[in-house]
């Protein structure tokens, strides 16, 4: 599992540091720093890695393209980037390779070398594992700067009866959760705005089905009792982060060095083309490890956002977001055994006639516990 997608969505939840929503702009106050970060990392999709935290505001409405069914048939490289500038693509090319809310197959892009096997998830039936997830935040914007306090999140999972088809039905729940200031006041101050939030997010439960390839299907949540009208609202952003809690794997036969990529489009803040790159570093038996580079690029410059109220024109002037990871897991573990991953993103953007630039930077660590 490469940075499962439970990793920074769940992450939101516990970083929603005040009930009213953020403005468009980081104001200095530290909870209200907290909320923005809270709000940019909803927007995090759900491939491998962490990795995407979007325009920094809770009440986004961006403007909702064509639908579209369109699927890639073959991988993105260097090349497709160069069609983006200030990492903002032309109108309709980002439709060109896929649609809004879709996520493609496995797309290879090299097999590795000899020995070559298939990658194939058996997950044992009625297990229970574990996995604790640490995060650091910095959040930058608007003259401000802010390093987050630590949070820690552990999350339950357990697996059913293998179906028919293969496909393993797994429940889960945020069995724990907390903020671990350091010595430094404003750290404090924004321990104690985070404090409502996490104590209502905490017993979220997932529950989905997912088959040998790492595909999952039929994502429900059921929120905590006693969950507070922000989280209600996090928690159903959280939906699609938990599309798939290991890495997708590709049909065919693969050596160490493989790689193969997922292109996905999420529309959360920033209408966004993501696509991840998966390679196999190592394998024996069961045991893998892998790595995950994430890119990113805005699919319009055409935003709107407005918190209440008509909403106020906002022009994207340039997008820069990706990251990387690394994980070892074994086939047959709903969880991973460890993992690391950073994610860096940059957003720039016009409200009116104010230039707003905002950086947000995550740290992530995964254990099995």
């Amino acid at each position: 599992m490469i940075f499962r997608r439970v990793r920074p969505a769940l992450l939101v939840a516990l970083l929603v540091a005040c009930e009213s929503p953020p403005r468009a702009s980081i104001e200095p106050a530290p909870s209200q720093l907290a909320s923005a970060s809270a709000s940019a990392l909803a927007s995090v999709p759900s491939s491998a890695v962490v990795l995407s935290v979007p325009l920094p505001v809770a009440s986004s409405a961006p403007v909702v393209p064509k639908a579209s069914t369109k699927m890639p048939d073959k991988a993105l490289d260097a090349a497709f980037l160069a069609k983006a500038k200030d990492g903002i693509l032309a109108e309709g090319v980002a439709d060109s390779v896929i649609g809004v809310g879709l996520s493609s197959p496995v797309l290879m892009i090299s097999e590795g070398s000899e020995p070559r096997e298939p990658l194939r998830y058996a997950f044992a039936a009625n297990a229970t594992q574990t996995t604790l997830m640490r995060t650091t935040t910095k959040l930058s914007g608007g003259g401000q700067s802010v390093e987050l306090p630590l949070v820690e999140m552990t999350l339950e999972l357990k697996s059913g009866e293998k179906a028919a088809d293969g496909g393993m039905p797994v429940t889960g729940t945020l069995t724990n959760v907390k903020v671990k200031a350091t010595q430094d006041p404003q750290q404090q101050q924004i321990e104690k705005a985070m404090a409502p939030g996490l104590a209502s997010v905490k017993g979220l439960r997932v529950s989905y089905t997912v088959d040998p390839l790492g595909k999952a299907s039929n994502v429900q949540l059921q929120s905590p009792p006693g969950a507070n009208g922000a989280a209600q609202k996090l928690i159903e952003e959280m939906r699609r982060s938990f599309e798939s809690l290991v890495p997708p794997v590709p049909e065919a036969a693969v050596g160490e060095g493989a790689e193969w990529q997922v292109i996905q489009r999420v529309n959360a803040g920033v209408d966004t083309l993501m696509w991840t790159n998966y390679k196999l570093l190592k394998r024996k038996g069961d045991k893998i490890k892998l790595s995950a580079t994430v890119m990113q690029l805005a699919a319009s410059s055409k935003l709107q956002v407005g918190p209440g109220g008509p909403p106020t024109p906002v022009t994207l002037l340039g997008y820069e977001a990706g990251g990387v990871a690394e994980t070892s897991t074994s086939l047959t573990s709903l969880v991973p055994d460890a993992g690391v991953g950073s994610v860096k993103n940059l957003v720039r953007f016009q409200e009116k006639d104010k230039p707003i630039t905002t950086e947000t930077a995550v740290k992530l660590e995964f254990l099995r516990k």
